[in-house]
């Protein structure tokens, strides 16, 4: 894409590889985050460990397209219907495999853990409407038809600091890191002694 040459081209990466190298060197003194450290940045942004709520999802999606004769709006209605029929929590994942029409089909319809106004508007509003490990009646998107399995439910909650302390200590110590090495850059520019 750059039109380098091969030459030019391991040239670029040796420049490269030796920047790194050296702003590697130049941070390499800058201390472990402690936990003390840790805990006292997650009390004070409390904000930044909230957790929304969530729903762990799985759907099935037959389209509509009247160039298919399985796929004209009566027809796919009638199998969605079929299919809302006979899902268990036993034989959803096989059944979105084998009948849906979604990407998704592959990993058993699985949507992941969806947060609200992720999906279209009319799932979305189904989906936060469900109890847990329940399925949907079949609904109308501009798409085609859906069965939503609403698997289970994470309420909104704050991430405790032992879930977050590793996150934490690794994301202070590159700030650390990227801090020192931006005044050794800033140094370097002014022409300054950097010993």
């Amino acid at each position: 894409a750059n039109q380098l040459s091969e030459p030019g081209l391991r040239e670029a990466l040796r420049s490269e590889l030796s920047s790194e190298a050296v702003l590697a060197y130049v941070s390499k003194d800058i201390p472990e985050v402690t936990e003390q450290q840790a805990l006292a940045f997650y009390q004070r942004h409390p904000d930044k460990f909230l957790q929304v709520e969530r729903r762990a999802a799985h759907h099935i999606l037959l389209t509509i397209n009247e160039q298919f004769k399985e796929n004209t709006p009566k027809q796919a209605r009638a199998r969605i219907q079929s299919l809302a029929n006979k899902v268990t929590s036993d034989n959803f994942e096989k059944l979105a495999e084998r009948h849906s029409e979604c990407p998704t089909a592959v990993n058993g319809g699985y949507l992941g853990l969806v947060s609200r106004q992720q999906l279209l508007p009319e799932l979305d509003e189904v989906l936060f409407n469900m109890p847990s490990k329940s399925f949907s009646q079949p609904i109308y998107t501009g798409m085609g038809y859906h069965l939503l399995w609403c698997k289970q439910h994470y309420p909104e909650h704050r991430v405790s600091f032992d879930d977050a302390k590793a996150q934490i200590k690794q994301s202070l110590y590159e700030h650390a890191q990227k801090q020192q090495q931006r005044v050794w850059l800033s140094r370097a520019c002014k022409g300054e002694n950097l010993n």
